[in-house]
């Protein structure tokens, strides 16, 4: 009788470290990420931006603005553009939430179409 139930509880501390050494890793989440502009200057009217990060998909802008896309590798160059000033963004496809693709903003235009010629506080955040 000692004996059986030392073998069930024995089993039973086997099975339990069996399961803990089920793991599947990070869970990865796809889906859509809003990208913002953020300005120093308030509304503009365009903006380039390079998006870097393995499986990005599709890209459509936010508001009334139209995007313009070229891709090459892992590096998606996007264009922005609105006919009237405003706050420029887009959504994006990304592999997983949890690791948003790099995004570097190349150039500006303000509502009158002059570039702005110092864009080192351009940002651009994602949310979801």
């Amino acid at each position: 009788m000692m004996t059986r139930l030392r073998c069930q509880i024995a089993l039973t501390i086997l099975l339990g470290a069996l399961g803990g050494c089920t793991d599947t890793g990070p869970d990865i989440q796809p889906g859509l990420l809003v990208a913002s502009l953020v300005s120093p200057n308030g509304l503009e009217g365009a903006a380039l931006i390079h998006i870097v990060g393995a499986g990005v998909g599709s890209l459509e802008p936010t508001g009334d603005g139209r995007a313009f896309t070229s891709s090459h590798g892992d590096t998606l160059r996007v264009l922005l553009v609105l006919d009237t000033p405003g706050e420029l963004g887009f959504r994006i496809s990304v592999p997983d939430l949890a690791t948003p693709p790099t995004a570097t903003v190349m150039q500006v235009a303000d509502g009158a179409n002059a570039l702005r010629f110092d864009i080192s506080a351009y940002q651009v955040r994602f949310s979801r």
